[in-house]
């Protein structure tokens, strides 16, 4: 009988212990699909601002982009590769003397 007990109480404490981890794991998986939620916002509506300064200038530089977005060189540098590999931009000419094209989309 003494054994049983035991053993019954060691079960609800795992039983117990093994619910708390869960609704821990839950609880910061919760948060890391919000944090990627926000992260995934935030690109969207630099890609957006992106093409809208080399729609109204297709020369600008990435500098020039990453001074009027308030993000480094290589943050828009990344935001460029992206959205050359959805379609929505290309570039036509040189490095310098080049310019962006907005691939018109349906």
């Amino acid at each position: 009988m003494e054994t049983d007990k035991k053993t019954d109480e060691y079960i609800k404490k795992t039983v117990q212990k093994t619910t708390e981890n869960c609704i821990e794991n839950i609880k910061t998986a919760q948060k890391t699909v919000q944090k990627n939620d926000e992260n995934y916002t935030k690109n969207e509506k630099t890609a957006q601002k992106i093409i809208l300064l080399m729609s109204e200038n297709p020369s600008i530089t990435k500098v020039q982009l990453s001074e009027s977005i308030g993000i480094s060189v290589s943050a828009i540098s990344q935001q460029i590769a992206k959205l050359k590999n959805q379609g929505f931009i290309r570039r036509e000419g040189a490095d310098k003397g080049g310019k962006w094209i907005i691939v018109e989309t349906d």
